[in-house]
């Protein structure tokens, strides 16, 4: 009886574990979306304001281009904070797992 408990709360952490891991996951990725949306904008804005001439365009392409490192500088410090606090005994990815 123990020892099913034990197992039962075993499987209870590492799935809560494997929750928290999804939702991170796709956290980073909107956050990579948002990124990516961003990084265009701010390229296309610099290339019109080369082409253009207008420095109003090219400060908030700037403004926009600093402001995509910064998602991007928050999304691989999560992914980094998550490589350092992962739990023990989960592997990495499903095709890593011996079977």
């Amino acid at each position: 009886m123990e020892n099913d408990e034990k197992i039962s709360q075993d499987e209870l952490r590492e799935e809560q574990a494997l929750r928290k891991e999804r939702r991170m996951l796709q956290l980073r990725n909107v956050l990579n979306i948002i990124f990516m949306v961003l990084a265009l904008v701010a390229m296309v804005g610099l290339a019109y304001a080369m082409w253009k001439g207008s420095p109003r365009v090219r400060t908030a392409s700037l403004v926009v281009g600093i402001v995509a490192v910064l998602v991007k500088m928050v999304e691989a410090s999560l992914r980094m904070g998550n490589m350092l606090h992962k739990p023990q005994g989960l592997s990495t990815h499903k095709r890593t797992k011996n079977n």
